[in-house]
């Protein structure tokens, strides 16, 4: 473990305890997939493809969207509604179990909150790629923004305690992403209105399904 290249949040750690400068995420490609299929992570590149394919260049020639603004990803999915500390009296309860859900979730420890500039490229025949990268710091302490909840931070202040001050891993040590995805000109379009057609063909399918009942009421009478 000498290239500062980590694949999981347990090799993210021991380079923490080694007291390293930084380590790269960016080769791996386990947890660039993780990052990919994060909920979160999913409806900000929906974002991106609609502003590809409403762009006036789409399919009219090759374009390039570098300006676009630093994005806040929180990763590791949402917590349940709730207070915190009955949640964490009841973990077995199935209306907790998101919150259990996101404390097992390793992006959740590993990154949870990062800010991702992106660029994106885009061919005249439809196909894109978007460059993501990032720069977050490893440190399991509380925000100090107050962005969460009083029991979280409670959790944060504990992990943090005891990963940090005693069995000292670093805080300061910064994390990097950066990598390529690669979507068809069908992919991208599906990114950008995928949610519409299923809705759309919702609606027809119960239009067709409440006609077909009106019709058999009336062929039965």
């Amino acid at each position: 473990m000498d290239d500062g290249e980590v694949n999981s949040l347990f090799e993210a750690g021991i380079y923490s305890m080694l007291q390293a400068g930084d380590v790269d995420i960016s080769n791996s490609q386990r947890l660039i997939k993780k990052i990919n299929e994060d909920s979160a992570f999913i409806a900000y590149e929906k974002e991106i493809a609609s502003l590809v394919i409403n762009s006036p260049d789409y399919l009219n020639k090759n374009f390039e969207i570098s300006e676009l603004p630093l994005k806040s990803i929180q990763l590791g999915g949402k917590r349940a509604k709730g207070g915190m500390w009955d949640q964490f009296k009841n973990p077995f309860s199935k209306k907790y179990r998101d919150t259990w859900k996101v404390a097992a979730n390793e992006l959740t420890w590993l990154l949870r909150s990062i800010g991702v500039k992106s660029k994106v490229v885009v061919n005249k025949n439809g196909n894109v790629i978007i460059n993501h990268k990032f720069k977050d710091i490893f440190d399991l302490r509380p925000s100090d923004n107050g962005s969460r909840s009083f029991e979280y931070d409670v959790v944060s202040i504990i992990t943090g305690f005891l990963y940090h001050d005693i069995a000292g891993g670093n805080d300061l040590m910064e994390i990097k992403g950066n990598w390529n995805n690669s979507y068809s000109k069908k992919d991208i379009e599906w990114k950008a209105n995928g949610d519409k057609i299923i809705e759309e063909g919702m609606k027809k399918w119960k239009e067709k399904m409440d006609e077909d009942r009106l019709k058999w009421i009336r062929e039965t009478r």
